[in-house]
């Protein structure tokens, strides 16, 4: 069989057209429509005593020699809230977004398929025009690169900002714990209280009952009463609300650690530090605030954009191959184009690329002594919160010797019950005062790890905040 020459143009069009459209490999779409009625069971299902929690558990060198859990302290509800905690996976769902993107500014540009056809009524000529013409763009090497440079910064600038949220998830957890400890704690003073001053009504009724006490000391002492009583109401709904506000930054029901103890121990290292134990802290500040890090990325990305800019000076050459069917003759051509840089070069790009490097320069130098003026104020007030509660224990222990002398006299009968009983309130109420100061030390603690964002807790100095692993549960 012998083709014409409009025969065989057909096949090398058809023929073309068969090797471009086999090589694109389409995704198809997949609808993935979102159930709150299915995300609430979901949720409802989680639980601390699953094994893929212990799991997690042991690869983050956390015992479970004890398992279940049932004391929770701040390493452990930390790692709870790292593994349940709905907010890390949707800051971390932002990195697969920059990866993706690395991949897009690595993309060469594809080529594009022109197809030229017309007809010519004309006499003894073959009345097509056909035509099969690329073009070819050949960028720049050090565009796509200087792109792929841009999109790995991003890339690391979202990998920080999961670390950060996990910081911010244990320093609301470590003071989570502080007030769920100061309203347990103070509950248990003022009981305490109580049942001094119950015991002090029932002698001075005793008193008023022979003429050796005032009606106006008893109402006294009942309005304190009362006023304890009120107090210890109130702290109920403070301890309340102190164990859901902890509870929630872990991202389970409340319900599931019905019956759970908590540890607090933990926290009285927040007592014992001195000035010189804090004198590291300004290289700590520097180099582990991951704000400072995520501002040092995001330097890179306009230092990359910075790169691409200049790169756009030089031209990328397009190229246009092709072959043309004319009038019975087979034509092969070959077209080359690029910018002319004939009314600008570029150059007011890259001057507000150069304007916006030097503007996150600023900003990282404006971050960095703002935090260094601030950790000085806060490390400051940390030493004289911790100087005045050690000047109150001091207090206490003169107390403490008082009433121990009151108890002497009592017992060889030249004092009485309800002096012994005055003086243990005195005693009381100086523990309600020095806890409020033992709480401010704690605060203050918490204040200053959370500007150096270096963990004080000897327990949590080896916890790694770098969130790499899916968590289990999560769409993936």
């Amino acid at each position: 069989m012998v083709f014409g020459p409009e025969t065989r143009s057909y096949h090398v069009f058809v023929f073309a057209g068969f090797i471009l459209m086999s090589g694109c490999v389409m995704q198809p779409y997949k609808p993935e429509p979102v159930s709150l009625e299915v995300i609430t069971q979901q949720r409802l299902t989680f639980d601390h005593t699953s094994p893929e929690f212990k799991s997690y558990l042991a690869e983050s060198n956390f015992s479970t020699t004890s398992w279940p859990i049932n004391q929770w302290d701040v390493p452990a509800l930390t790692l709870a809230a790292f593994y349940f905690n709905p907010g890390l996976p949707v800051v971390r769902s932002q990195i697969d977004i920059e990866e993706a993107g690395i991949g897009i500014a690595g993309q060469r540009p594809n080529p594009t398929v022109n197809i030229p056809l017309e007809y010519h009524d004309e006499p003894g000529e073959s009345p097509w025009y056909l035509g099969l013409v690329g073009d070819f763009l050949f960028e720049r090497s050090a565009k796509r690169e200087a792109r792929e440079m841009q999109a790995a910064a991003r890339r690391d600038a979202a990998q920080i900002a999961v670390s950060q949220q996990a910081w911010e998830l244990y320093t609301s957890i470590h003071a989570g714990m502080i007030e769920y400890y100061a309203a347990i704690r103070k509950g248990e003073l003022l009981k305490r209280q109580k049942d001094i001053l119950n015991r002090s009504l029932e002698l001075l009724e005793q008193r008023l009952t022979y003429g050796q006490a005032s009606q106006f000391e008893l109402s006294s002492l009942r309005l304190e009463l009362q006023t304890t009583d009120l107090q210890l109401a109130n702290q109920q709904y403070l301890i309340n609300d102190a164990y859901h506000q902890l509870l929630s930054h872990v991202g389970l029901q409340v319900s599931k650690f019905q019956g759970a103890d908590f540890e607090f121990s933990d926290l009285q290292q927040h007592l014992t530090a001195s000035a010189e134990s804090l004198h590291d802290l300004r290289a700590e500040l520097v180099q582990q605030r991951f704000d400072i890090r995520q501002k040092l990325a995001e330097y890179d990305v306009f230092e990359a954009r910075l790169k691409l800019e200049i790169e756009q000076q030089y031209p990328d050459l397009n190229l246009s191959p092709g072959f043309v069917f004319d009038q019975g003759n087979s034509v092969w051509e070959l077209g080359a184009a690029w910018i002319l840089p004939l009314f600008h070069n570029n150059e007011s790009q890259i001057q507000q690329a150069l304007a916006q490097r030097k503007q996150k320069q600023l900003e990282i130098i404006e971050l960095q002594t703002r935090l260094l003026n601030e950790l000085d104020r806060k490390r400051q007030n940390y030493l004289d919160k911790l100087a005045a509660y050690q000047n109150s224990l001091q207090l206490l222990d003169a107390l403490t010797n008082k009433a121990t002398q009151v108890e002497k006299q009592f017992e060889l009968g030249y004092s009485d019950q309800l002096n012994v009983l005055r003086t243990k309130l005195e005693i009381e109420k100086a523990n309600q005062a020095i806890f409020d100061i033992e709480l401010d030390v704690m605060r203050a603690a918490v204040k200053l790890e959370s500007l150096t964002q270096s963990p004080i807790l000897t327990s949590m100095q080896n916890l790694n905040f770098t969130i790499e692993q899916d968590i289990a549960g999560y769409p993936k």
